[in-house]
């Protein structure tokens, strides 16, 4: 499959939508709307009309998922942002870059990997290069609570059997840092 084949359907869309997508939760639940409009009319890319945007945050009642989302107050749409980093046009219409971002995404449905050009999450290799990625971002965050850890006794030598809960940890890890930002620039530090 190539970019020209995708359509809006075949972005999947839950809560939260397009996570890691766009880089901001306000932008990815923009896009989201967008795509549901544009798979529920039509399934073409095209610009996206304001009285289509209005008509579903009206009367969202029978829109499933968006109308968790409609009815969240917490969640915001943010287009201008999307307009701004060259996403969406003014008129509300994906640009190339925006349709670049949904092909790579992780939320295209049945994503063709290019080992076997089967579905991604078919695909053993693709599976194992899924898993061996979490395993190192697992091990690096490890490796990063061992060095905190390690410093936090450290500083607290009388405590050298206690394991600090991570908010504890954060707090401490930040005071270290205010403590050799003091340390080596005094003037900045006030």
């Amino acid at each position: 499959m190539n970019i020209q084949d995708m359509k809006p359907s075949m972005i999947h869309l839950s809560v939260p939508p397009l996570t890691a997508t766009f880089g901001k939760s306000e932008k990815e639940n923009a896009a989201a709307l967008m795509i549901w409009i544009l798979a529920n009319n039509g399934d073409t890319w095209r610009p996206v009309e304001s009285k289509e945007i209005e008509s579903i945050t009206v009367h969202p009642e029978e829109k499933g998922w968006l109308r968790d989302m409609l009815s969240n107050p917490f969640i915001k749409f943010n287009f201008s942002d999307l307009v701004q980093d060259g996403y969406i046009t003014r008129e509300k219409a994906f640009t190339e870059k925006g349709l670049e971002v949904l092909f790579r995404s992780k939320w295209l449905k049945g994503k063709a990997c290019t080992h076997h050009w089967t579905v991604t999450s078919e695909c053993p290799k693709c599976l194992r290069e899924e898993l061996d990625e979490i395993e190192r971002v697992f091990e690096m965050q490890r490796e990063a609570e061992r060095r905190a850890v390690k410093l936090w006794r450290e500083g607290h030598p009388e405590r050298e059997l206690v394991l600090p809960d991570r908010a504890n940890l954060v707090l401490f890890l930040l005071q270290h840092i205010d403590d050799l930002k003091a340390t080596r620039w005094p003037k900045e530090a006030g």
